[in-house]
């Protein structure tokens, strides 16, 4: 048995544990250095900062994706939801017509069976 004899033997904390514990001292040094209990050097502080960073990083470091379900709709699915909208609100089609007037020469080209140029994509 390793140890001071009478000394129950520690379990080896798991690495999320050790780090929240450090966290939570970091974090303690900060508020006594901005309460004035602790003076900290700026070289210090930007150590502390970039172990901070390593332990909880921030929202703006951390990849975020989002699966958007209209990405995954099928053409029948969007051109139903495309008909019942503009069902709702058939002003809606009229102000799509005036922002983009390309779109508007390609979906007339296409009701008289024209050939039609690329895609138009010009929504800002």
């Amino acid at each position: 048995m390793s140890g001071i004899k009478g000394m129950k033997h520690r379990k080896p904390r798991m690495k999320k544990h050790s780090d929240a514990i450090e966290i939570a001292r970091i974090e303690n040094l900060l508020r006594d250095h901005y309460s004035g209990e602790a003076k900290l050097s700026g070289t210090q502080l930007k150590a502390i900062e970039i172990r901070y960073a390593r332990l909880k990083p921030t929202l703006a470091a951390v990849e975020q994706t989002f699966a958007d379900p209209r990405d995954k709709g099928d053409p029948l699915q969007i051109m139903q939801s495309l008909i019942a909208k503009l069902s709702e609100k058939p002003e809606l089609l009229k102000q799509l017509l005036e922002h983009s007037p390309q779109l508007k020469q390609q979906l007339n080209a296409e009701l008289r069976n024209e050939p039609t140029t690329e895609p138009v994509h010009t929504l800002q």
